[in-house]
């Protein structure tokens, strides 16, 4: 179909004029058809703002509950306990206590405290032999927590350098205290006494006190019903 490009009527194909407006028919309108152009119809767009709301984290708060104890249950209680037991020094207290009182020689069954008693009145250089007991005690009481610590330390220093006092005297005048020069015979003739003063003092000097914090249940009985 071709149309005129004058009035836009449609024409026959083979038409040379337009039969409306008698304008003559070009080589355009025989190939070409009219553009028909639509004005393009354009909506407004509608933009809306967009809502943000703050996300806030929520506040952690501490609930406290006071309530009255039941005392028909278990409640947790705590503590301190002395673990004297584990102190090298006690046992070296309480062994120089015990060898006070025993034979300080196989051949003989007097004591120190049986030397002091018979020579303290001419020879008041046995006195000496006290520093061993007084130190015994005096470290039980500081692992007891009884006395402070700088006493049994005290005698502890003093009660080691009788022990290597006497031992040099003893070992210098071998013929006159073991009545042999014979280490052999020495050894046997030294009584439980002595080496239980020897053992006593020198674990005194690797006194520790121990103590912890024990937790321990207790249950209250509710006596009221």
């Amino acid at each position: 179909m071709i149309y005129c490009s004058n009035c836009g009527k449609e024409l026959p194909v083979d038409s040379k004029f337009c039969p409306s407006c008698g304008v003559t028919i070009g080589a355009v309108n025989r190939t070409s058809e009219p553009v028909r152009s639509e004005p393009v119809r354009t909506e407004p767009v509608r933009t809306e703002p967009v809502r943000t709301e703050r996300v806030s984290e929520p506040v952690r708060t501490e609930r406290v509950v006071t309530n009255t104890a039941d005392v028909n249950r278990d409640h947790t209680t705590r503590r301190t306990v002395n673990e004297f037991y584990k102190d090298p020094g006690f046992w070296g207290g309480l062994l120089l206590l015990v060898a006070f009182f025993l034979p300080f020689f196989t051949n003989n069954s007097a004591s120190l405290f049986d030397a002091i008693r018979a020579s303290a009145s001419s020879d008041k250089i046995v006195l000496l032999w006290l520093i061993f007991p007084v130190a015994g005690l005096f470290m039980l009481l500081h692992s007891l927590n009884i006395l402070p610590g700088f006493l049994a330390i005290f005698f502890t220093f003093f009660a080691l350098i009788a022990l290597v006092y006497w031992g040099y005297i003893m070992l210098n005048d071998r013929v006159k205290y073991f009545e042999s020069d014979d280490p052999t015979t020495i050894i046997k003739t030294v009584g439980i006494g002595l080496w239980l003063t020897f053992l006593g003092t020198i674990l005194l000097l690797f006194h520790r006190r121990h103590t912890k914090v024990e937790v321990h249940r207790t249950k209250y009985v509710d006596r009221t019903v």
